[in-house]
């Protein structure tokens, strides 16, 4: 089973404050992150290492929060992710691993309690002027939450 993983952010104009920026645009370090902080033996990064052997991913995180909890539970390796705003779908790529990072406040700059991490593989940008717009996505998968991450089996889309 394949789910469609639907990732609302709206970039803000301030780029200090683009999470995408962060971890989207480019790979990160995770173990080494997790190093600097002094974290690296409270996360077990065994489904990350294996899906990236260099340690090096771009990531996204999912909130703590009821909706953020019921995707988290059900995201699995293989999984498509979607991210949209600001009226249109921006990016997209293919979920790699996840991983839990209990009291996250260290990675985004917007934002608290980013503990529930995924990483991507095969992470495209779509080009401003070839965007397909959010209400494209819509007609297709119906109701689209523009706050929160959502999930739709594609089986049964």
């Amino acid at each position: 089973m394949t789910n469609l993983i639907t990732q609302p952010y709206r970039r803000p104009s301030d780029p200090s404050q683009d999470n995408y920026l962060v971890t989207l645009a480019s790979e990160i370090d995770i173990p080494e992150l997790l190093k600097k902080y002094g974290v690296e033996n409270q996360v077990d990064l065994t489904e990350f290492i294996a899906a990236h052997p260099t340690g090096k991913a771009r990531i996204w995180a999912v909130h703590g929060n009821a909706p953020g909890l019921r995707v988290w539970s059900k995201i699995t390796a293989g999984d498509l992710v979607v991210f949209y705003g600001n009226n249109e779908i921006y990016a997209y790529g293919e979920i790699s691993s996840k991983f839990q990072w209990d009291k996250n406040n260290y990675i985004w700059p917007s934002g608290s309690d980013w503990d529930y991490v995924y990483s991507i593989r095969n992470f495209t940008e779509i080009q401003p002027g070839h965007r397909p717009i959010y209400k494209e996505l819509r007609s297709i998968l119906g109701k689209l939450d523009v706050y929160s991450v959502g999930i739709r089996n594609l089986e049964e889309a």
